[in-house]
């Protein structure tokens, strides 16, 4: 979907070139479309590390049980978690000797679950409890009613993600 309030386009995949691909088909299709990927003013990594070393989050922002650390260097070691309370001392150790988050598992309050790479990509998003009650009682409405609520709700949701995201890595603005 696009949000014009935003100026977001969002696609429902988790590689940055098939969405890339799907934004040059949108170009051609409509002759122009003034965009760019997502692209952060801060380095994601060293957000990322932060956060899971202890600096404060975004409001609502948790952080779930899952990442991957890396050894910046070329061909260095990787330690993914799981299921796994991410202030352990385990995972300091893997911070303590050098490694970077290049993925975080996060809550957004009780709405959303997700997880965020170094490349800005979100994956595994998942609607949560807290957001699914938000939605209207529409049984018997018919199922576009249904799927109507349905995308209004991941459209908000969306749309608050990615407002605290973008201050988070103080996103950069398409010029147009």
């Amino acid at each position: 979907y696009i949000d014009t309030a935003r100026g977001l386009l969002v696609v429902d995949t988790a590689s940055r070139k098939a969405a890339e691909d799907f934004a040059s088909h949108l170009r051609a299709t409509l002759g122009s479309f003034p965009g760019m990927p997502i692209n952060a003013e801060v380095a994601p990594r060293a957000v990322l590390t932060s956060w899971i070393a202890g600096e404060s989050l975004p409001q609502a922002m948790e952080l779930g049980e899952e990442a991957e650390l890396r050894d910046p260097m070329d061909g260095g070691a990787v330690a993914r978690v799981q299921r796994q309370e991410l202030g352990s001392v385990e995972v300091g150790e893997h911070l303590a000797a050098g490694k970077q988050v290049t993925r975080l598992g996060l809550v957004l309050g009780d709405h959303i679950s997700f997880t965020l790479g170094d490349d800005l990509v979100v994956r595994k998003f998942k609607l949560l409890d807290g957001a699914l009650d938000t939605l209207q009682d529409v049984e018997g409405e018919g199922r576009q009613l249904e799927l109507d609520a349905m995308a209004a709700l991941l459209v908000g949701e969306v749309g608050q993600l990615f407002d605290l995201l973008e201050r988070a890595f103080r996103i950069s603005k398409a010029e147009g």
